[in-house]
């Protein structure tokens, strides 16, 4: 009976343990899946402490970089061998000649093979289209290219020819063609118009750059596609839906090129191929008439094996676009250097890692100047050439360790150091540049004040309507604000006349309005109102009355 007893209690053990063997190995796995949804990015969670974590990274900058002697661990990656091409975004503010003087000798000794050039609505267009007032001239165009061939750098012209021309559909002479009436930013691909004035602006833009290999067709972010009654109708016609209009507009656009200009390749942004089928690029043979951009400016490249496997099918190879400014928010008026090195970091893992299945034929490093036609300017090009010049520096792989890029930075723009921020620094633009960090600190200190406690404990809307304040508190803010309004308007005419070296009346006058001219305006409301309530010296007793004699209702 003990026997029996023991064999039976012996049997309970071992499915025990059994039982605890198995909750721990589903708890392994379970955490195992966890672990590897973090890695691939697919995580809403991971996602969330991803960017947290890197917005305080990101908050830091060169000089913080070159003071701590940040050191950044990364695997060891080659050098970027293909073509290193600079986005110049021209659109409504084109910098003078005597910059691009200075700064192309810059950018050979930096090993930049080329530039692409968006002229937008500053290309000399002829009278069947439209243009700015503050175009460049052919001539200037011509010595933009002579100065180039000097530097043997290549220009690759960048046309628009389907969304993003808001500045040729914002025009009465061409509103007919908007895809969408109310919307002047992607062209309609079945009015009989279109093809027309696509080729002859990709005409005249070509006959003014002789000799050119490449020319990059835009395509990006066509937000409004399919949804006119012609297009609904090719489409039903066709049997297709919105993917194979925008490949038959495209192609029709290639082929145009391909056979007018056979030794010029089309290039063409990829955001509106990434969704496409394999089958559906192979149909319409667009792998024989372009190559694709492939652009994305965070610091976490989402594109895995199954997107290089696809682009693969179909192109022989690719070009890649990283950024150096003009990805942080579309008035941000210095770059976040730190972010678009990252964002370099990340592409040189991508290339790494996927070499072996695509070619990367360049690198597009672009520098947005607006978000698009109608935005405001953002970081211009002259006080982002250290962020351009450290994103160079990235891509010369591991041969320059990462400890060392922001030193080599420095010594590139030649700048100093003052109380930790760059001082008497020398390339294209260094004195615009120091004005523009002056400024951005004013503004910090503007803020602070439009945004402090004396107004939030003592200046509300109810101190104001009633007339009662603390006569000391709104003294000192007085001062502040006084303070702030001699430095904004040192800061203004400091920074209208580096401006004036580089660029013309409009781009300065622009600026200016955009940054400049609301802290005059917030400033002197404020200085009013204090101007008015400071005389008051006498205050009744709780509860108090309206100073105009009125009650809230």
């Amino acid at each position: 009976m003990e026997m029996l007893k023991l064999r039976c209690h012996f049997k309970l053990l071992i499915f025990t343990l059994l039982i605890i063997a198995f909750l721990i190995a589903y708890k392994f796995v379970i955490i195992q899946r966890y672990i590897s949804k973090y890695n691939d990015g697919e995580s809403h969670y991971a996602a969330v402490l991803r960017h947290k974590a890197n917005a305080h990274y990101y908050g830091n900058n060169l000089v913080d970089m070159i003071l701590n002697d940040q050191i950044y661990r990364d695997n060891y990656v080659n050098a970027f061998n293909g073509d290193r091409i600079i986005h110049l975004d021209l659109k409504g503010a084109p910098p003078s000649l005597n910059y691009f003087n200075q700064l192309f000798p810059l950018l050979h000794s930096l090993n930049v093979t080329g530039l692409l050039i968006e002229y937008e609505d500053i290309f000399p267009y002829s009278d069947k289209f439209t243009h700015a007032a503050n175009t460049y001239s052919k001539e200037d165009i011509r010595h933009l290219l002579k100065l180039a061939k000097k530097y043997k750098l290549e220009i690759i012209p960048l046309v628009q020819t389907f969304g993003h021309l808001e500045f040729v559909l914002k025009v009465y002479k061409f509103f007919r063609l908007r895809e969408v009436f109310r919307y002047p930013q992607s062209i309609c691909p079945s009015q009989n118009n279109t093809f027309e004035v696509i080729t002859g602006m990709l005409d005249e833009v070509i006959a003014l750059h002789p000799g050119i290999k490449h020319i990059h067709i835009g395509c990006d972010e066509v937000y409004q596609l399919g949804a006119c009654p012609l297009c609904t109708a090719r489409m039903t016609e066709n049997r297709w839906d919105v993917k194979g209009l925008f490949l038959d507009h495209v192609t029709k656009i290639a082929k145009y090129i391909r056979s007018t200009y056979p030794d010029i390749k089309p290039l063409m942004w990829d955001d509106e191929l990434r969704r496409i089928p394999v089958d559906n690029l192979k149909e319409f043979k667009i792998g024989e008439l372009i190559e694709p951009v492939v652009w994305y400016y965070d610091n976490q490249i989402p594109f895995k094996f199954s997107f290089w496997e696809k682009y693969s099918k179909v192109f022989p190879a690719v070009w890649i676009a990283s950024s150096f400014k003009g990805a942080t928010g579309p008035d941000q008026i210095l770059p976040n250097i730190t972010f678009h090195m990252e964002n370099h970091k990340a592409w040189l893992r991508i290339v790494a890692e996927y070499s072996y299945l695509i070619k990367f034929k360049g690198m597009m490093l672009t520098g947005w100047q607006r978000y698009d036609h109608f935005a405001v300017l953002c970081e211009l090009l002259p006080v982002s050439i250290p962020s351009l010049v450290n994103s160079l520096l990235i891509l010369r792989g591991s041969s320059l360790a990462y400890t060392e890029i922001p030193k080599k930075v420095k010594d590139v723009v030649a700048c100093g150091i003052r109380e930790h921020y760059f001082d008497r620094c020398k390339f294209p633009g260094d004195d615009l540049f120091i004005e523009m960090i002056a400024f951005q600190r004013l503004r910090k200190e503007m803020d602070e004040v439009l945004n402090s406690n004396y107004i939030k404990g003592w200046l509300t809307e109810h101190n104001l309507q009633h007339g009662y304040f603390n006569p000391l508190l709104v003294e000192e803010l007085s001062y502040k604000v006084r303070e702030c309004q001699v430095n904004l308007n040192r800061s203004k005419e400091k920074l209208e006349s580096e401006l004036n070296d580089i660029y013309d009346s409009y781009t300065v006058t622009e600026w200016a309005e955009t940054f400049v001219h609301p802290y005059f305006h917030k400033l002197g409301r404020l200085s009013n109102v204090l101007h008015y309530i400071i005389s008051i010296t006498e205050w009744s007793p709780r509860p108090i009355e309206i100073i105009n004699g009125r009650k809230d209702n």
